[in-house]
This record gives structure tokens, C-alpha cells and sequence, in this order.
């Protein structure tokens, strides 16, 4: 964990992974489905970028991370555990990984993302649009093969 900056009401914004078991905990907060833990461990590790919010207990209580290349990068498990919401901690978040996107994507990269229900106006805040309808976005939900 490597604080990056103070952030209001006694909040850190650090960078680096979460625990295994912090990022199920924050998952089962904020409503989304169980994942395998060994499939969580991978997918943290492979992370391009990650950030992370600790309480002034040392607690977390936000996530987010980046996968990808310099081509393409997609913002991932956006999670802010509903009792800290509404304290600028998501905002926090998103500007580290934006930044960390202005320094090492390549021209012409495409920064992609899905938004949760009722999340779409927040991205929209830092430039993110839908899709056109002509190249829709697509995927294959794995839980149902």
C-alpha cells in the first residue's frame, strides 16, 4: 500500500491491490454477484493499475482498478461501500486511474468501461459516452455456460 494523497474527513487514496477478502467484502456491499476467490487473486495481480481508499481506521472502503494494454484500457470494479458513499471518494478514484492513463496510454487509446445501473452520469463527468448504436458493446456472461 502506497499512500498518494489525503483526502477529506480523514480518507487515504493509496495505490496498489486489495486483499482477496477486502475485494469480496466490497463486492458483497455493493450488491454484485460472488466471484471465485482464486479467479479474484489472478485478477488483481494482473492489474495495470489500482487504486484503493482506507477509512481513518485503516479500513477499505473503495476500490478501483485498471486491465489492459496501452491500446486499450478498461476501468474495472468500481466499488465504494454504500455507508462512505457520497464523500467524493469514487471522484478521487477515477482521477488516479485517468491520470495514470494520460501518462502511459498511447495515442489514439481507447479508455472503456461498463457502468453500474445509475452510474452512467458519473463517468459522464470525466468524458465517457455510450457507444454508438452502430458499434454497440457486447459480452458473454460466463455464469450461464
Amino acid at each position: 500500500m502506497i499512500p498518494l494523497r489525503e483526502l477529506k474527513n480523514g480518507y487515504t487514496i493509496c495505490s496498489g491491490a486489495i486483499s482477496v477478502k477486502d475485494f469480496e467484502r466490497l463486492r458483497t456491499m455493493v450488491g454484485w454477484a460472488p466471484v471465485d476467490s482464486d479467479a479474484i487473486a489472478v485478477s488483481l495481480s494482473l492489474s495495470l493499475f489500482a487504486v484503493h481508499i482506507v477509512d481513518v481506521d485503516g479500513c477499505v472502503c473503495g476500490m478501483a482498478r485498471l486491465i489492459g494494454d496501452r491500446m486499450y484500457t478498461y476501468v474495472q470494479d468500481m466499488m465504494v461501500d454504500p455507508s462512505h458513499q457520497h464523500n467524493g471518494l469514487g471522484t478521487a478514484m477515477m482521477e488516479e486511474l485517468l491520470t495514470f492513463i494520460s501518462r502511459n496510454a498511447c495515442e489514439g487509446g481507447v479508455v472503456g468501461l461498463m457502468a453500474a445501473v445509475g452510474a452512467k452520469d458519473f463517468y459522464s463527468r470525466f468524458g465517457f459516452s455510450n457507444r454508438p448504436t452502430s458499434a454497440p458493446g457486447m459480452q458473454k456472461d460466463m455464469s450461464s455456460t
